[in-house]
C-alpha cells in the first residue's frame, strides 16, 4: 500500500499540508469529480496512517502529521480506529500462536482476561462520551432548547425527497479535504436562500447517511437523519439542505457518518462552511 504514496508524491505532500493553495484547489477539484483519483487519496491516507502507526515518518512528516490529523476530531477518530484495529490484528495473531506453541489453558486465559480488559475500556470511553453530551446538553436554556428543536424540525421536513423545491437555492459541493487547509467557503444570509449542499463521502459502502451541524463554540448540534446518496453527473454525494435564515454567523462544521442495515455507523466525512451578512 506505501507505494501508492511513493507513485504519488504529491497526494503526501497534500495529505501533510505541504502544499501551496493553488495546488491543493487542484488536488481537491480531482478528488470532488474523479471517483478513481478519489479513492487513490483515500488509500494513500490509510498508508500514511499506517506509517505513523509504525513509527516509519521521518520528524518533518511526523511533526506535520500531528499537526493535521491531531488538530481535526474526526481525523483523530479515524486515527483511533485505525490504531484499535491494528491492536486486535495482533493480538488474534498472538492468541493463535500462544495456542499453537504452548496450547495451555494459562496463556489461552490470559489472551480472554486482555480482551475483557480491552472490551471494558471501550464501554468506558463510551460512557464518557454519552455522559459529556448530556452534560453540554443539560447546559442548555429552555428557549435555545425550544429554538434547536424547532430548527430541527425544519431540517427533517426540507430534506425529505416529498418536499418541493425552495424558491432560492445556493448550490454547493463539498468534500472531505475541504478541511484540510484551502478555508471553509462562504454562505450570505442575505435574502431567503436555502443553501444545498452536496457531500461528497469518504467511504460509499452504503447509501444512508446521517448528518450533524454545529457551529464552532456551541455545544448543540443539529442532526438529520436518512439522507441518501444520490446520483448526480459530477459523481454520486450526500444532498443535504439548510435553510440559511436559521443559521447565525460564524464558521460551522458537517460530521457525516454512514448507517448500515444494523444500525452501526461510521464515519464518512467533515466539512466546513461559513455564514456571512
Amino acid at each position: 500500500m506505501t507505494k501508492i504514496i511513493e507513485d504519488n508524491p504529491t497526494m503526501r505532500e497534500f495529505l501533510l499540508d505541504y502544499l501551496n493553495l493553488d495546488e491543493r484547489e487542484r488536488i481537491e477539484e480531482q478528488f470532488m469529480v474523479n471517483p478513481a483519483f478519489r479513492e487513490k487519496l483515500l488509500i494513500a491516507e490509510e498508508c500514511l496512517i499506517e506509517e505513523y502507526l509504525e513509527d516509519s515518518l521521518n520528524e518533518t512528516d511526523l511533526s506535520q502529521f500531528k499537526s493535521v490529523f491531531f488538530s481535526s476530531p474526526q481525523l483523530r477518530e479515524k486515527l483511533a480506529f485505525a490504531r484499535a484495529l491494528r491492536a486486535r490484528a495482533k493480538a488474534e495473531v498472538t492468541v493463535d500462536l500462544v495456542s499453537q506453541a504452548a496450547g495451555t489453558q494459562r496463556a489461552l486465559h490470559f489472551s480472554i482476561r486482555q480482551a475483557l480488559w480491552i472490551a471494558a475500556a471501550v464501554v468506558i470511553v463510551i460512557l464518557g462520551t454519552v455522559w459529556l453530551i448530556q452534560r453540554g446538553s443539560g447546559n442548555e436554556s429552555a428557549e435555545e432548547r425550544t429554538r434547536r428543536l424547532a430548527i430541527q424540525t425544519q431540517l427533517t421536513e426540507l430534506n425529505s425527497y416529498s418536499q418541493a423545491q425552495p424558491a432560492e437555492l445556493l448550490s454547493l459541493v463539498l468534500a472531505p479535504v475541504n478541511t484540510r487547509g484551502s478555508g471553509a467557503p462562504g454562505i450570505s444570509r442575505s435574502g431567503d436562500p436555502v443553501a444545498e449542499f452536496w457531500l461528497i463521502p469518504a467511504s460509499f459502502q452504503t447509501i444512508n447517511f446521517k448528518a450533524s451541524i454545529r457551529r464552532d463554540g456551541a455545544s448543540a448540534a443539529f442532526e438529520i437523519s436518512n439522507l441518501p446518496l444520490a446520483d448526480r453527473p459530477e459523481g454520486r454525494a450526500v444532498r443535504l439542505r439548510i435553510p440559511v435564515r436559521l443559521l447565525d454567523q460564524g464558521t460551522y462544521q458537517i460530521d457525516l457518518k454512514s448507517v448500515r442495515p444494523n444500525g452501526d455507523s461510521a464515519y464518512a466525512g467533515e466539512y466546513r462552511f461559513q455564514v456571512v451578512n
